[in-house]
């Protein structure tokens, strides 16, 4: 996945574009702070876990309620999760895979 979508996948997927359920969180909060953001990964747990550039980078006038995130000037992304819902890997729902996702939400 990597070799096709590159850090692409790391920057979108469990964000709101692509918003995961409690089962990838599980998978996520057993990394430590730093393995969360090493690897090429670039993420954080929780918005609050941003640097004030990043939360600049990210968006300016955001906080951690409006997920109106610039995904695309932002270098770290926070993660994000969403509630499980019947439209699983479809527009509107919660995604776990980015394929999926790309398909629903970002093919142009």
């Amino acid at each position: 996945m990597t070799d096709v979508y590159g850090g692409t996948v790391n920057k979108y997927m469990c964000s709101p574009v692509c918003p995961c359920d409690d089962a990838h969180k599980a998978v996520w909060s057993a990394l430590s702070a730093a393995e969360t953001k090493d690897g090429g990964k670039n993420r954080v747990q929780t918005y609050d876990d941003l640097t004030a550039a990043e939360k600049d980078a990210l968006n300016s006038n955001a906080g951690a309620g409006d997920l109106n995130w610039n995904l695309g000037a932002a270098t770290v992304v926070p993660l994000h999760w969403a509630t499980k819902n019947d439209n699983l890997n479809k527009a509107g729902g919660v995604f776990d895979n980015f394929l999926a996702c790309f398909d629903a939400n970002l093919k142009t």
